[in-house]
């Protein structure tokens, strides 16, 4: 699909996934924008520890397909989000910030998510 819109992420929430159901516009496409942002912006910024490209591929990708059958899991399906390092989420370190954490001293990952990570999650 292409776009019209200049920058989806400018986008809300909302008009991200009206232009889903509309299909103007894909949560894949939305997500790549999203990761470029990163990439492009995130050296100067420094406001990532952890960026998963391939979980957040796979899950606009599952996205794409509820939205092609009519079927989004809710308001939220397919927009791009950010967790921060504070909630536990499964599979991945949670350093809360920390430099000593983050330098090796951090415990395995988590196998569960915190609450707001797996409603997040339910909500696509």
């Amino acid at each position: 699909m292409s776009t019209p819109h200049a920058s989806t992420c400018a986008l809300t929430a909302l008009e991200l996934t009206e232009a889903y159901r509309a299909g103007t516009l894909s949560p894949v496409e939305a997500t790549e924008e999203a990761l470029a942002a990163i990439t492009r912006l995130d050296p100067a910024l420094n406001a990532f520890c952890l960026v998963d490209p391939e979980g957040a591929r796979a899950a606009a990708r599952a996205a794409e397909q509820r939205y092609r059958h009519g079927d989004p899991l809710g308001p939220l399906d397919g927009v791009p989000v950010t967790i921060k390092d504070i909630f536990l989420t499964a599979d991945h370190p949670t350093l809360r910030g920390s430099r000593l954490l983050a330098d090796g001293q951090a415990a395995a990952p988590p196998t569960d998510d915190a609450p707001a990570v797996a409603a997040t999650r339910d909500a696509g």
